[in-house]
């Protein structure tokens, strides 16, 4: 009776390590935290690096607002191929924290888009080409590359996409968007 009462108790444990180490992964229904971004582009022909921001201020938990607004237009040379590397933060809290890594951690609901030529009166094309990908091979874009032809104006739109889901709840939509103005110049 002993062996049985041993063999039962083993079972019973081994199945509830089964059970618990068989449950679904939750998805945390939050989202990284971005109020600004930065632009980087550097001239593949060589050349010095320019970064061009954009940033609203945000409140925190207990009212205080951090950050500044700010927006930068973009001024690059016509006819000229850019590695272009973007970077989101945060300044919840009073304290700028980059957040591309917690971005990264979760790669498979975030998306970087690119809205280009939003103007249609515009003489000039800025192509924006998507460097990176995710693990299932689809485009990240952190890092990107901007071809430019003929001088002068346009925008482009940039923003930051998110789509995650838990049982009947799902979040779809933007979690930053910044439109810079390009002067795309001789």
């Amino acid at each position: 009776m002993k062996l049985f009462s041993k063999l039962i108790g083993s079972l019973a444990l081994m199945s509830a390590f089964t059970l618990t180490s068989c449950e679904k992964q939750e998805i945390n229904l939050s989202v990284v935290p971005v109020n600004g971004m930065t632009v980087t582009l550097t001239p593949q022909a060589g050349g010095d690096s320019q970064s061009f921001t954009m940033s609203t201020t945000v409140m925190d938990n207990a009212g205080r607002e951090h950050g500044t607004f700010k927006r930068e237009d973009i001024i690059l040379q016509a006819n000229t191929t850019y590695d272009a590397t973007i970077t989101f933060f945060s300044d919840k809290g009073g304290v700028r924290q980059e957040q591309n890594e917690a971005i990264k951690r979760e790669e498979a609901y975030y998306t970087v888009k690119y809205f280009a030529n939003s103007n249609s009166t515009s003489t000039i094309e800025v192509d924006v080409s998507v460097i990176d990908k995710k693990a299932d091979g689809t485009p990240l874009g952190f890092k990107t590359k901007f071809k430019t032809d003929a001088a002068g104006m346009d925008a482009i739109n940039v923003e930051l996409f998110v789509a995650k889901s838990k049982g009947n709840s799902s979040m779809n939509g933007t979690v930053f968007n910044a439109t810079y103005w390009i002067d795309v110049q001789n």
